[in-house]
């Protein structure tokens, strides 16, 4: 059984991920083995829990169980996705293909949790293969795209109402409260229309993020 899962990660591992042109086609790739080898260790689980050893009458399972063993598909999984990361964070490394990774940080996301969702079919309705912490390590596998997309995400929704109520803007707002008044206050605050190219920024940013917003959110 070590074997056989080591065998399978290398396999996995041999799987290539290029950037450029090649990036989305080897990264659909990674993801159909991903879910095909995650399967396949599925069956195995099953048919090891269908099994008793004859001398002990024991199901192959629970001695399994008592070597620390567990389920094969959780080994696997922790293993795979740590590989996972690996070729991310190498691919993420590119300067010259940076940008283009981080602009399609909500679609490669989607394609994360559709993969784990298809995994889960597999089971029929006799249970969940990947439960909410496999999924969570498979995130984490973008993790360094996903968290420099949010930081500039939220860069460019703050810059603009920095420059729309600058700290003059705000110290006159409270000189004002204290009794004080500065005619030129009204002419510092943002306009209508300046308000409005905001909204339409928003809603830019929001687009920008609704292939995977319950991931983008999270944490």
């Amino acid at each position: 059984l070590r074997r056989l899962l080591s065998e399978l990660l290398e396999e996995f591992s041999q799987v290539a991920l290029p950037t450029g042109s090649g990036f989305q086609s080897g990264f659909e790739t990674n993801l159909q083995v991903l879910a095909a080898q995650t399967q396949r260790i599925y069956v195995l689980d099953e048919v090891i829990k269908s099994k008793t050893d004859s001398l002990t009458q024991k199901s192959f399972s629970s001695l399994l169980d008592e070597e620390g063993v567990g389920l094969l598909v959780g080994r696997y999984w922790s293993d795979v996705t740590s590989r996972l990361k690996a070729k991310f964070t190498r691919v993420f490394q590119d300067k010259s293909f940076r940008k283009t990774l981080l602009a399609e940080c909500p679609k490669l996301l989607k394609a994360l949790t559709e993969t784990f969702e298809k995994v889960n079919q597999t089971s029929r309705g006799k249970g969940v293969i990947l439960k909410s912490p496999d999924r969570d390590a498979l995130i984490a596998s973008l993790g360094d795209v996903r968290n420099e997309f949010l930081g500039e995400s939220i860069k460019r929704v703050t810059e603009p109402v920095e420059m729309m109520l600058p700290d003059k803007l705000l110290s006159n707002r409270s000189s004002n409260e204290r009794g004080s008044h500065d005619s030129s206050l009204a002419d510092d605050l943002p306009t209508s229309h300046d308000l409005k190219r905001y909204v339409q920024l928003l809603v830019s940013e929001l687009e920008r993020c609704e292939g995977s917003p319950e991931l983008l959110l999270k944490d």
